[in-house]
């Protein structure tokens, strides 16, 4: 729904160490899409798309409803829905073959450690989609035990763009928080993470 959320196109958000703000929204270009499709080994033997999406209705949501149908009517790709039980996301995603899966993710706390080495390091158990690039893996393990900080940033952004090349993940969307606050309150901000910031907080009488 419009005004919602902004369109993502990292995998670290705004504000986390190691965002990479040079990383723009990758180029559209359907034809391009298309020529590359027929020149795969798909293009006469497409298999059937299945996306794993939390929930229990009987119906795609308006978001998951639009992108579908934006891949059937540009390159004429259909993907059928299937929901899995939201209390058992990450565990059914990991154990269930299937091409797609839709999958949000809130930090813990604020390192890039724990959007990248949690998501896509072989072997990690929120890496639902079994990704396993050696390059990858190599520069996680060394951001996870390098001291200096600045290096380590550049190490996850390394990987991060590796990450995004070789279409692991497709960010799609960063969801919009909505918060009520006192006009008693003075100087309110929520992290990164969407915590409040409360040594900034203060209340008057």
């Amino acid at each position: 729904n419009e005004g919602l959320g902004t369109p993502a196109y990292t995998i670290l958000p705004p504000g986390m160490p190691g965002y990479d703000e040079s990383i723009g929204m990758p180029p559209y270009d359907p034809q391009a899409a298309r020529e590359a499709l027929a020149a795969s080994a798909y293009a006469d033997s497409l298999p059937e798309i299945t996306l794993l999406e939390a929930g229990y209705a009987s119906g795609e949501d308006d978001f998951t409803t639009a992108v579908l149908n934006m891949w059937e009517e540009t390159l004429g790709v259909q993907v059928s829905v299937e929901y899995i039980d939201p209390l058992k996301m990450t565990e059914i995603a990991r154990e269930t073959p299937a091409h797609l899966v839709s999958y949000g993710w809130c930090a813990d706390y604020p390192d890039p450690q724990n959007f990248l080495d949690v998501l896509f390091r072989a072997g990690s158990d929120f890496n639902v989609t079994h990704y396993d690039n050696p390059q990858v893996n190599a520069l996680l393990e060394k951001a996870n035990t390098t001291f200096d900080p600045a290096m380590r940033l550049t190490q996850y952004q390394q990987a991060e763009r590796l990450i995004l090349e070789d279409v692991a993940a497709i960010p799609l969307l960063r969801g919009e928080r909505f918060v009520l606050v006192s006009d008693r309150l003075d100087g309110y901000q929520l992290a990164p993470i969407g915590v409040p910031i409360w040594d900034l907080v203060q209340l008057k009488p």
